[in-house]
C-alpha cells in the first residue's frame, strides 16, 4: 500500500495490520473477515480488499458479482485502484456485460489520481482515436509526412513528419508502433546519406549540422539503440558539457567546443536553449553538468526556443491559455533529466494548485492546437476536455516527482 496515497488513520492502520499478520501467513477467511468489516463501514481500501477477495476465491467462494459490487463501491468513494479495476471489470466483462465507455470512464478517473497503470491504458486507449487514424493515413510509404522540420514551407503534404512525430509522441505511441518504425528507417537513412529530407536547404545554419541535429532528435526521442543518432548525441554532449565546465554557462567556451566538435562550415551556431539540443542530449550528461544545464536554462529570459517563450522558472499567469499548453512542454522537455528533476517540483507544485472542483485539470477550448491537445475524437463534452487535460498532466507530475534511480 502506497502510503503517500493512502491517508493516515485507524482503518488504513487496520487494513495493514490485517494483511501483515492474516495475508502474509496464509490465513485468508480471517483476513476477508476483517476487511469485510471495514467495508462495511464504507472504507474504500477495504471495499477493493474484499472486491479482490471476492475475484480470487480468497477467503471465501469466488463471486464475480461481488468482485463487482465491492469493487464499484471503492471507486465510487474515490480509491484509484478501485477506479483502476473497475475499469478493467468493465473492459473484460468481469461480473457485469462488457461496456467501453464505462470502462474509458474509470481509467479516466484513476489516472487523474496518478494511477500509473491506468495512464498506460489511456494511453493505449488514445492510439486508437481518430486522430492517430488519420495521422497514419497520411504517412508516405517511405515512411515520412511530407517535408521534415516543422519550420519549413511544405505543399506536399498537410502536416510535416516532424508535426507527425510531435503529435504521434502525445498520443502515446512507441518505437513498437509500425508507423513509428517506419519513420524511425526512414530517418536513419537520412542521417546515413542514404536519401535527403525534402526541405528547402536553409542557409541561416550549417545545414548539414542543422539536419543531423534535426534527425538525431527525432530517433532519439522514440530509441535509444541508433547508433548514428547517438554519436551526434555524444558530440552534442560534448559541447554542453564544455560550455558548462566552469560550473555555469560560458559562451566562449560553448562557441569553442561547437566549432572543434561539430565542425560547421559556416553560419550560424544553434544556440543551446532549442528544442533540438535540448532533447538531444538527455541521459547523455553527468550529474553535475545536467543540474546547471538545467538550471540555465529555467532562467532564460526568452525560454526554449520553437516551444516556449517566457521564463520557465516562473509558470504562466493564466492556466486556461495555450502559453500554459506551452509552458507544459518546455517542462516535459526538461522532465527527461531525470537528475535534475529535483529543480522542476515547484512547476509540480503548481500544477497541483491548479486542480478544478472535481480534483482534475481542465485548460478551456483554446489550448485545443491539433498537437498537443485534443487527444480524444472530440472536445464537444467539457468531461473529455478535463479528462485529456488530465492525462497529459497527470503523466508529467509523474515524470518530475521520479527521481529515476
Amino acid at each position: 500500500m502506497s502510503s503517500s496515497y493512502y491517508k493516515p488513520c485507524p482503518e488504513l492502520d487496520e487494513c495493514n495490520r490485517l494483511i501483515r499478520e492474516c495475508f502474509e501467513t496464509g490465513q485468508h477467511e480471517a483476513c476477508f473477515e476483517g476487511h469485510l468489516a471495514l467495508a462495511q463501514q464504507g472504507y474504500p481500501l477495504a471495499e477493493c480488499q474484499i472486491g479482490y477477495f471476492y475475484l480470487e476465491g480468497l477467503g471465501i467462494e469466488r463471486d464475480t458479482a461481488q468482485a463487482f459490487h465491492w469493487t464499484e463501491r471503492a471507486a465510487r468513494h474515490g480509491d484509484r485502484d478501485g477506479q483502476y479495476n473497475l475499469a478493467w471489470f468493465y473492459e473484460e466483462g468481469i461480473g457485469t456485460a462488457p461496456d467501453h465507455d464505462s470502462a474509458w470512464y474509470w481509467y479516466r478517473q484513476a489516472e487523474g489520481q496518478g494511477h500509473n497503470l491506468a495512464l498506460k491504458k489511456c494511453d493505449a486507449m488514445y492510439r486508437d482515436g481518430k486522430w492517430a487514424r488519420q495521422l497514419i493515413a497520411l504517412q508516405q510509404e517511405d515512411g515520412k509526412w511530407g517535408t521534415f522540420h516543422s519550420m519549413s514551407q511544405f505543399y506536399d503534404a498537410p502536416v510535416t513528419t516532424e508535426q507527425a512525430l510531435r503529435r504521434l509522441e502525445y498520443l502515446g505511441f512507441t518505437e513498437e508502433d509500425d508507423c513509428i518504425l517506419k519513420a524511425l528507417a526512414y530517418m536513419d537513412g537520412c542521417l546515413a546519406g542514404k536519401n535527403a529530407i525534402p526541405d528547402h536547404r536553409e542557409k541561416i545554419h550549417d545545414w548539414d549540422v542543422f539536419t543531423d541535429l534535426i534527425l538525431s532528435t527525432w530517433i532519439r526521442r522514440f530509441t535509444g539503440g541508433n547508433e548514428r543518432a547517438n554519436e551526434v548525441a555524444r558530440r552534442w554532449a560534448e559541447v554542453v558539457t564544455a560550455a558548462f565546465a566552469g560550473g555555469s554557462y560560458g559562451q566562449e567556451a560553448y562557441e569553442a567546443a561547437y566549432r572543434e566538435i561539430l565542425r560547421p562550415w559556416g553560419g550560424r551556431l544553434v544556440g543551446l536553449a532549442n528544442f533540438y539540443p535540448v532533447s538531444l542530449v538527455s541521459g547523455c550528461l553527468d550529474p553535475k553538468t545536467e543540474n546547471a544545464f538545467v538550471e540555465y536554462l529555467l532562467h532564460q529570459e526568452h525560454g526554449i526556443y520553437y516551444i516556449y517563450d517566457g521564463v520557465i522558472a516562473n509558470p504562466p499567469p493564466v492556466f486556461e491559455s495555450r502559453e500554459a499548453s506551452r509552458y507544459l512542454s518546455a517542462l516535459e522537455l526538461l522532465a527527461r533529466y531525470r537528475h535534475a528533476r529535483g529543480q522542476l517540483r515547484f512547476a509540480a507544485e503548481w500544477l497541483d494548485g491548479c486542480r478544478n472542483e472535481n480534483g482534475r485539470w481542465d485548460m478551456g477550448k483554446s489550448v485545443s492546437d491539433k498537437l498537443c491537445f485534443p487527444l480524444s475524437d472530440d472536445w464537444r463534452r467539457r468531461e473529455t476536455r478535463e479528462a485529456d487535460c488530465t492525462h497529459r498532466i497527470s503523466k508529467l507530475i509523474q515524470t518530475i516527482m521520479d527521481k529515476g534511480e
